[in-house]
């Protein structure tokens, strides 16, 4: 029995590598960084935020200060979450803890854990919604990279700039 289950999941294993599905340089990654919401974790070396204020401490329990965020306190970005409501897709991907999960009309049909397939339901609905969403996430994707790009340049041509007035006033070289 638990030979037959390896071959599936083998099988499905190839399957999902040739639609490119894993990781997040996959189609879900790229739908996830480009059109998801980041994950943060706000922390500091001493200590990590993981639990919410109690609201309904009474008055004299909670603490009066209000919080400040430290020098050394730093936000990271732990994850990224895509939710397709509000483009009327019933569907959604996140990526947390090197844990890919993607649920379809609440139903979990794709979960990856660092690297290893979980759970692949290949059904045509759901992936021609992530066809759909990839080609528009790589639309954007472009578009970064252009801007990127364009900005770089930029920069370059500043530096540049400012080199030659530093050797013009230091040196009297034009």
């Amino acid at each position: 029995m638990k030979n037959n289950e390896a071959k599936i999941k083998e099988q499905r294993t190839i399957e999902a590598t040739h639609k490119d599905y894993f990781g997040l340089g996959g189609k879900f990654g790229c739908i996830l960084k480009h059109m998801g919401e980041p994950i943060m974790s706000h922390s500091s070396p001493l200590y990590d935020v993981t639990e919410m204020e109690d609201p309904w401490a009474l008055e004299g329990e909670k603490d009066e200060e209000i919080p400040i965020f430290d020098e050394e306190e730093q936000t990271l970005v732990v994850g990224y979450i895509f939710d397709g409501l509000n483009r009327g897709m019933h569907l959604e991907i996140k990526y947390i803890n090197k844990v890919m999960t993607v649920l379809a009309e609440g139903y979990l049909v794709f979960q990856e854990e660092g690297g290893e397939l979980m759970c692949y339901v290949p059904h045509s609905k759901w992936e021609n919604q992530i066809e759909d969403l990839f080609k528009t996430a790589s639309k954007l994707r472009n578009k970064d990279k252009k801007d990127s790009r364009k900005k770089r340049e930029e920069q370059a041509i500043k530096a540049r700039d400012k080199w030659f007035s530093r050797m013009a006033k230091k040196w009297g070289f034009k």
